[in-house]
């Protein structure tokens, strides 16, 4: 198993590095959003030996950071890790079905969009505030979210959540530097 700070700057980091470099290839957006999200699974694998303890910590975690609330009750998640989850989720079962995130969600619910500035739209490809543009998922009737800015957030969020991610690396001391 990795670690996850191997994993993180080995698979993670380039594998979204390729999709904001082209942006607009939902393929490599589906992978981004797979390995990142499996961070969390190196993460809580890593900090415990016992996988049944380490399988509740990433449902907890997950469950926690996409929980968007019900009605008029808030909840504890946001829009953009929500968004990197069921995408991710949804390129492996095709179209979610648990109540617990965005039931209906397809692996095929996404547009291909041109940035939209203010003053300066494309009719019917492009939404307004969106000055990124490329693959935008379709959450429901009337929202929408651009790929690009979901991953930018859920790896602000994980890093923010997990020092392993971004403490600096411990060097093994080299020969030079061993007494004798």
């Amino acid at each position: 198993m990795y670690p996850a700070r191997e994993y993180y700057d080995l698979i993670v980091r380039p594998t979204v590095e390729e999709f904001f470099a082209q942006h607009d290839d939902p393929r490599r957006g589906m992978l981004a959003c797979m390995a990142l999200l499996h961070t969390v699974d190196h993460v809580f694998q890593n900090r415990s030996a016992d996988g049944k303890k380490a399988e509740q910590e990433i449902t907890r975690f997950n469950d926690t950071k996409s929980h968007l609330g019900q009605g008029l009750v808030p909840g504890t998640g946001t829009f953009g890790y929500a968004t990197v989850q069921a995408f991710a989720n949804a390129s492996k079962h095709a179209r979610l079905t648990r109540a617990k995130l965005n039931p209906g969600f397809g692996s095929k619910d996404y547009e291909i969009v041109a940035p939209g500035f203010v003053g300066e739209l494309e009719c019917n490809a492009s939404y307004i505030g969106d000055e990124v543009g490329g693959v935008t998922v379709l959450w429901g009737k009337f929202s929408a979210i651009n790929l690009k800015d979901a991953i930018e957030h859920t790896m602000g969020v994980l890093e923010a959540e997990f020092h392993e991610l971004t403490d600096p690396i411990e060097e093994a001391p080299s020969v030079a530097q061993v007494d004798p």
